[in-house]
């Protein structure tokens, strides 16, 4: 058998002949659970705190407003910005899981 080395990585030509390994999409006999709480907790979050829909921070006329539909800069930047700290409270600082 041949067997070639180099300082930091050595490759032999009986491990290349041997029959390739299984490729895990094509084969059934494991189920991988999919996790399926961060897509839907960030497609919830993201329809929530849409500046708005519910409510707007800092709102128009008053520091809060309520389904006014509208909205301003100041407005998508906090949102933006309670999306992203709320996404990483459930995400990483909780480690919600929804197991499918």
């Amino acid at each position: 058998m041949l067997h070639f080395s180099r300082s930091f990585k050595s490759f032999s030509f009986g491990e290349a002949l041997q029959s390739p390994p299984k490729i895990s999409f094509l084969c059934r006999e494991k189920k991988k659970m999919r996790d399926w709480a961060a897509p839907i907790i960030a497609l919830a979050l993201f329809a929530f705190l849409s500046p708005g829909v519910i409510f707007q921070l800092p709102g128009k006329h008053r520091p809060v407003d309520f389904m006014n539909m509208k909205t301003s800069v100041v407005s998508i930047l906090v949102h933006a910005l309670m999306y992203g700290l709320f996404l990483m409270l459930f995400l990483v600082i909780l480690r919600v899981h929804l197991y499918v």
